[in-house]
């Protein structure tokens, strides 16, 4: 594990990361606990606690009903899917991450994109210092609001998108944005 650190800064998952071992979940955990940087650029991550039998991945249990939820890591968790969960973010806490936001023209207020389809949010399992950056109103009501999430645990920095897919926009001027920032932030050198 400590090999790991010494070797990465950060890991990032680009996409919808679901299905996730016992043994991955306690390497990224610990990972994350010596201080190293996640980014989750999707949303539904570390849903599922599977076991490999071969080349066969076998569902075993929800992480949370493990005693293990998704958000205690991620920050975030699953809530729902379904186009009608799509929308734009609007910025909610630009003074939470002003690293985010600089030169993006975007602040409290604004929106921008479209996500959604799968959508996460914070939990009672959620770290304590976790922020919310921007959200997805999406006409569901609150409890299916997508949320965009970032919190330190001691060294550590962990970013959520909590919705599919911010990797999706690097094309566009505020997502290319975005992820500069964001990368900038979340890696050392």
């Amino acid at each position: 594990m400590r090999r790991l650190r010494r070797a990465y800064d950060l890991i990032i998952f680009p996409g919808h990361h679901e299905y996730v071992t016992s043994r991955e979940f306690g390497l990224v955990t610990g990972f994350r606990n010596l201080g190293g940087n996640l980014m989750f650029l999707s949303a539904n991550n570390f849903f599922w606690r599977v076991e490999r039998d071969g080349s066969i991945l076998r569902l075993i249990a929800m992480w949370r009903d493990l005693g293990r939820p998704e958000a205690a890591l991620v920050g975030v968790q699953y809530v729902a899917y379904g186009s009608h969960l799509r929308g734009p973010y609007v910025v909610r806490r630009s003074d939470a991450a002003p690293w985010m936001f600089r030169g993006t023209g975007l602040r409290n207020g604004s929106s921008f994109g479209s996500f959604g389809i799968e959508v996460d949010r914070t939990s009672g399992a959620s770290p304590r210092r976790v922020r919310v950056l921007a959200e997805i109103r999406n006409g569901q009501g609150r409890a299916l609001t997508g949320q965009m999430a970032y919190y330190t645990r001691g060294n550590a920095k962990v970013f959520a998108t909590g919705a599919f897919t911010l990797g999706g926009s690097a094309t566009r001027r505020y997502g290319a944005g975005l992820l500069e920032n964001l990368w900038r932030h979340m890696t050392r050198g």
